[in-house]
C-alpha cells in the first residue's frame, strides 16, 4: 500500500475558500519536499453543505463551525481545479469526505486515497458508501475504543479493502503530555499487517512527536498546514510551510537515526576499527611449542595489540586453536601462528542429527535444557566415538537420556562410585560389560555395578534412559588414558 513513508499535508479550510490561495500553499509546500525517501500528499476536505448543514442552522451566525464551513466553501469545479494543481505539482491527492455525496465527488475527481476522519470512524452510512470505491482507505482512530477499531477492521477486511489506521488525538491543539505515542505501538501489535500512521494536532512548532512516531514504526504522517494572510488566520495546530519544513527535517533525521529495520545493520569500518582498538590481545604466558592446543591457562590478555593478533573475544570455548609454530613467552598470538577448528559449527551440525533422532523416537524432553555432546576423540570423530546426554535429574538418584547416532560407540570405561541401569526406549543397544556383549531391544534393561568396565554402541541409533545413583563428574575412568586427559571432550548446547 505504501512503498515509501507518506507525508500528508492537510489543507482543511486553510485555503480560505480561495482557489489561488490554495494553489500558493501547494506551490510553497512543493519547495520543502526535498527528501527523496518520502512520498508526499496534500489532503482536502469535501462537504456537501446543502445536506451536511441542517437547513435551520445555515443562517446561524453564532455557530463558528457552521460559519467557517460556509465562508470557505468551494464549488465542485473549484475543488477539481485545486485537486488538479495537487497532481500537477507531483503530490498524491487525499480527500476526507464528511457525507455520502462527497464520496461520489472524490471518486469523480480521481483521488489516490480516501481519508476517514476520526469523527467518522464509526459513521456506518458513510463507511458503507466509501467501501464501494476502489480507493485505499486511511482512517484516523481518535477516541475510538479497541472494540470499535476491531469492528471497523473486520468491516474493511470482509470487503477486501486496502486500509491503514492513524493514531490520532482529537484535541485541537494537543498538549505534549497527551500525545499518547505508545498507541502506535499498540496498534502495530494488534494489527501487524495494517500500515499504522500518525495524525498530528499539536503545536506547529513541535517536532518531537514526528521523531517519536518514526521510531515507533509509523509509516504515514499527517499535519495541518496553511499560509496566513490579512484575511486568513491559522489556527493553533496548523503549520506554515517553514514550520512544516522543520517537521519534515525532524522526520528525515529520525529515519537516519533509526536506520535499517528487520535485520542487523552493516558495521562501518570505523566502528570495527574503534572497537578493535579497545579489545585485549592474546599473549602467550609461557613458551608454546608447535602442535600444542592453546588453552586459557597458556595465555593472558592485555593491550596494546598488533595487527592480526587474536583478541580475548576470539577465545570462545568453541574455537580450538593449535600452534602452527613455536611461540615465545609473552609473544603475541597471531592468526598466522595458529590453526583453528570451530567446534560450534560441528557441534550444531551434530545437535541437529541428535534432535532428529529424538523426534523420531517420540521421547519427550522438557521445553528447555542442555545437551552434552561427548566427543572422546574430538568433535570431528563425534559420529564415530561418543554420545549425547540430557541430564534430567541428579540428586541422590540420577536420570539421564542418552542418544546414540547410528554407528556411534561410547568407549570402554567404568565408574568407581556410580551404579547405573540402562532402559532402552527406542532402537537397539549393544552393551559390553566386563567383556561380555549383548544386544538389548526396546523395553529391555541392563544393570551395571561400580567398577564394571562397559562400553555401548548402536548400529541403527538408539535412545535410552540411564537411571543411577548420583553422578559425579570425576567418576568416569576410561581405558584410554588419552580420553581421561582430554579436558575438551565435552560440548554443552542449550536447547529450547
Amino acid at each position: 500500500m505504501f512503498k515509501k513513508p507518506l507525508f500528508i499535508f492537510e489543507l482543511a479550510n486553510n485555503h480560505g475558500g480561495d482557489v489561488e490561495h490554495a494553489k500558493k500553499i501547494v506551490s510553497e509546500l512543493k519547495a520543502i519536499c526535498i527528501y527523496d525517501e518520502f512520498d508526499y500528499a496534500i489532503k482536502l476536505q469535501y462537504r456537501d453543505l446543502d445536506t451536511f448543514i441542517a437547513p435551520a442552522a445555515r443562517g446561524d451566525s453564532a455557530n463558528p463551525t457552521v460559519q467557517r464551513f460556509l465562508s470557505t466553501a468551494l464549488t465542485p469545479a473549484q475543488f477539481k481545479e485545486v485537486r488538479d494543481c495537487i497532481g500537477d505539482n507531483g503530490f498524491k491527492a487525499v480527500c476526507t469526505p464528511f457525507d455520502e455525496s462527497s464520496v461520489n465527488m472524490i471518486v469523480e475527481h480521481n483521488y489516490d486515497y480516501v481519508k476517514v476522519a476520526s469523527c467518522s470512524f464509526t459513521d456506518w452510512p458513510l463507511l458503507e458508501e466509501i467501501v464501494k470505491s476502489d480507493m485505499p482507505i486511511i482512517a484516523s482512530t481518535a477516541a475510538s475504543t479497541l472494540e470499535e477499531i476491531e469492528r471497523v477492521t473486520q468491516f474493511f477486511k470482509h470487503r477486501n479493502k486496502q486500509f491503514a489506521f492513524m493514531h490520532c488525538i482529537g484535541e485541537y491543539p494537543t498538549p505534549i503530555n497527551n500525545l499518547q505515542m505508545n498507541q502506535i505501538t499498540l496498534l502495530k501489535s494488534l494489527y501487524p499487517e495494517v500500515p499504522i500512521g500518525y495524525s498530528t494536532h499539536e503545536s506547529p512548532d513541535e517536532s518531537l512527536s514526528v521523531s517519536l512516531a518514526v521510531a515507533k514504526g509509523a509509516c504515514i504522517f499527517e499535519k495541518h498546514v496553511g499560509i496566513a494572510t490579512e484575511k486568513i488566520k491559522l489556527n493553533a495546530y496548523s503549520a506554515t510551510p517553514e514550520q512544516a519544513s522543520r517537521w519534515l527535517e525532524s522526520a528525515h533525521k529520525a529515519y537516519m537515526a533509526c536506520g535499517v529495520s528487520g535485520c542487523r545493520h552493516d558495521f562501518s569500518d570505523k566502528e570495527m576499527s574503534d572497537l578493535w582498538n579497545f579489545r585485549r590481545g592474546v599473549f602467550s604466558r609461557d613458551n608454546i611449542t608447535e602442535g600444542s592446543i592453546i588453552s586459557g591457562e597458556a595465555v593472558y590478555y592485555a593491550i596494546p595489540k598488533i595487527p592480526n593478533q587474536l583478541t580475548a573475544n576470539d577465545m570462545s570455548k568453541y574455537n580450538q586453536y593449535t600452534a602452527t609454530s613455536n611461540i615465545a613467552a609473552d609473544g603475541e598470538i597471531c592468526t598466522d601462528k595458529v590453526g583453528l577448528v570451530n567446534v560450534r559449527e560441528m557441534a550444531e551440525a551434530a545437535y541437529r542429527k541428535v534432535k532428529k533422532l529424538l523426534e523420531e523416537s517420540g521421547v519427550a524432553l522438557g521445553k528447555e535444557g542442555t545437551y552434552e555432546l561427548s566427543h572422546h576423540y574430538g568433535i570431528k570423530q563425534f559420529e564415530k566415538h561418543g554420545c549425547s546426554m540430557v541430564e534430567v535429574i541428579n540428586r541422590a538418584y540420577c536420570k539421564k537420556i542418552i542418544i546414540l547416532l547410528p554407528g556411534q560407540e561410547n568407549p570402554t570405561h567404568m565408574h568407581k562410585v556410580k551404579e547405573e541401569s540402562f532402559h532402552v526406549l527406542y532402537g537397539s543397544l549393544d552393551i559390553t560389560i566386563d567383556g561380555k556383549s549383548r544386544t538389548y531391544q526396546t523395553g529391555e534393561v541392563a544393570h551395571i555395578s561400580p567398577n564394571q568396565k562397559h562400553s555401548f554402541s548402536s548400529a541403527s541409533g538408539c535412545v535410552f534412559e540411564e537411571v543411577s545413583t548420583t553422578h559425579h563428574a570425576d567418576d568416569s575412568y576410561y581405558d584410554d588414558e588419552g580420553i581421561n586427559a582430554n579436558k575438551s571432550r565435552k560440548t554443552v548446547i542449550q536447547y529450547y
